[in-house]
C-alpha cells in the first residue's frame, strides 16, 4: 500500500486507515464537482421550468450533496 501511495502521491495512512483524513487536493477535487453539479442543476432547472427562485435552487442543491 506505501508503494501505492507513492505512485498516486498521497500519504500511506490515507490508505492504511479507515478513517483517514482525505487530501487536501482530493477535497478541492470534491469540492469542485459539488459545485459544476450545482451548475448542471441550476440549468437543467432553468431548461425544465423556467424561473425558479434562488432558495429552491439552494434546496435541490443541497439534497444532490447530502446524497453524495
Amino acid at each position: 500500500m506505501r508503494a501505492l501511495a507513492t505512485v498516486f502521491d498521497v500519504d500511506p495512512e490515507y490508505l492504511l486507515q479507515e478513517d483517514g483524513k482525505l487530501p487536501e487536493r482530493v477535497e478541492a477535487e470534491l469540492e469542485r464537482l459539488r459545485t459544476l453539479r450545482r451548475a448542471e442543476v441550476r440549468s437543467f432547472v432553468a431548461r425544465a421550468l423556467g424561473p425558479v427562485d434562488p432558495e429552491a435552487l439552494e434546496a435541490i442543491a443541497k439534497i444532490l450533496d447530502d446524497g453524495a
